[in-house]
């Protein structure tokens, strides 16, 4: 399971494909009972345009897919805040 044994309550998706992190995003999802989530991403910086390519898609599919508020970390551009409002 992708979580970050140093930081516990955050999924790191670095190495996932988008459609794998979507999945483990949402089963985490289901299964929690927290009221927020941390998702490392990362910002793109070893891809070929230098751009992030999970984050866009993880978020548009959260925000306008699910309803779900999330939000890049101002301090951490690297990583989204998932809001479950539970």
């Amino acid at each position: 399971w992708p979580w970050d044994r140093r930081e516990p309550g955050v999924l790191d998706l670095h190495d996932f494909s988008l459609e794998a992190a979507e999945v483990v995003v949402c089963a985490e999802l289901l299964r929690m009972d927290a009221t927020e989530l941390v998702v490392v991403t990362g910002r793109g910086s070893h891809s070929d345009e230098g751009l992030p390519s999970i984050q866009p898609a993880l978020l548009d599919t959260l925000n306008i897919t699910l309803g779900i508020e999330a939000h890049v970390l101002p301090e951490n551009p690297g990583r989204i805040r998932v809001i479950t409002g539970r």
